[in-house]
């Protein structure tokens, strides 16, 4: 799975059109999607009986947690960190 998601987020990379773009970001965003359940299947699995809810618990919620920091930091990011289009 994570082997596809790299390809499909180069794809996306390296894409020449809007549509080319479109089909890559979706098959990224499926790739990323199936990521979730299988990362709370895996920490329900190991988990320790007693701490079980509490770890999936955080696994699920720190997906969204770095979701939502990540659109917060991408502003300043594009902001104080891209060189793209300026004259060098």
């Amino acid at each position: 799975m994570l082997l596809l998601m790299a390809v499909t987020t180069c794809g996306a990379a390296f894409a020449t059109g809007t549509f080319d773009l479109a089909v890559w970001r979706v098959c990224c965003g499926l790739t990323l999607g199936a990521t979730v359940p299988i990362a709370i299947a895996i920490t329900s699995e190991y988990a320790p009986a007693r701490r079980r809810a509490a770890l999936v618990t955080l696994t699920a919620s720190c997906t969204a947690i770095g979701a939502f920091s990540g659109g917060l930091i991408a502003p300043w990011l594009d902001s104080n960190c891209c060189t793209c289009g300026s004259a060098t």
